[in-house]
């Protein structure tokens, strides 16, 4: 599935770089896309993707930002940033949705009217899995999925080894039942207490680096067997701090963009 694999560096914890920087950075160092957290109704979208269309990258942009005290108010807000996203043609749009103590109706109306809105748009849409968001844990995913049959996740099941203090054991009807539902990969690797291991590829995790390389494996082969020309974006999403508990001699920043170019490297090499 090499071809249909679209490998991307996430701008989280490049900030100190402008667009164009980070873009020329991404590129040279071999990714097909980026994603960026982009607030629509504040940043003009056009404008950020023209300069990652300069270098051919594909753009998701990562939506995190709306807020409101209500279901009904947040979920206005994302509407109106997904309906401002739609008119630039772009690759991927990567969800926050909803929240955990809003009800499942309430968190509900988030998927299916996004679903709505994205209907014969070349834009996909998938919804992230994610703390503190409808997705935060597995034992109530699969009610969503059925309600709404065509939304798609954002694999990112380094917050569920978190939130459930366990490497999913338990839980691996839910994944086999989900695997089929993931359309874009979070490649960050976590374990029972934290969404970040130091150093993935440290021989004393090595047991972790497989545990998710299987759960990737698993979205790639349900992918192939389903439609061998679906494009597949993994997002290599290791984090700055606080993700990042770094010793204290050591160049933070430096330290994330190894973890994100090495992971892309083992992704390619291994799912290729």
């Amino acid at each position: 599935m090499k071809d249909q694999i679209v490998s991307c560096c996430p701008y989280w914890g490049m900030k100190h770089l402008t667009y164009p920087e980070f873009a020329k950075l991404a590129h040279s160092q071999g990714f097909q896309g980026v994603e960026v957290a982009i607030d629509p109704l504040l940043q003009n979208v056009c404008e950020v993707k023209k300069y990652f269309d300069d270098y051919d990258l594909k753009l998701i942009v990562q939506l995190p930002y709306a807020a409101g005290l209500t279901a009904e108010i947040m979920r206005g807000q994302f509407l109106r940033m997904i309906e401002e996203c739609l008119q630039y043609d772009l690759f991927w749009l990567n969800c926050h949705t909803g929240r955990d103590y809003f009800t499942f109706d309430e968190n509900l109306l988030f998927l299916t009217e996004s679903q709505n809105l994205i209907r014969g748009s070349s834009t996909c849409l998938s919804h992230e899995i994610h703390r503190g968001r409808f997705s935060y844990d597995p034992m109530r995913i699969l009610a969503y999925l059925q309600e709404s049959p065509d939304s798609m996740l954002t694999a990112d099941f380094s917050h569920w080894c978190v939130v459930t203090e366990s490497m999913l054991e338990n839980h691996q009807e839910v994944m086999k039942r989900v695997y089929g539902r993931c359309s874009h990969i979070h490649a960050r690797i976590g374990h029972e207490q934290g969404a970040q291991l130091v150093d993935p590829f440290h021989m004393k995790n090595e047991a972790y680096l497989t545990t998710f390389q299987s759960w990737w494996q698993e979205i790639i082969r349900v992918g192939d067997n389903s439609d061998s020309t679906k494009i597949l974006p993994i997002t290599c999403e290791f984090g700055p701090k606080p993700y990042l508990l770094e010793p204290y001699d050591i160049d933070v920043t430096a330290e994330q963009w190894k973890q994100n170019g090495m992971m892309k490297d083992f992704i390619l090499k291994n799912f290729g």
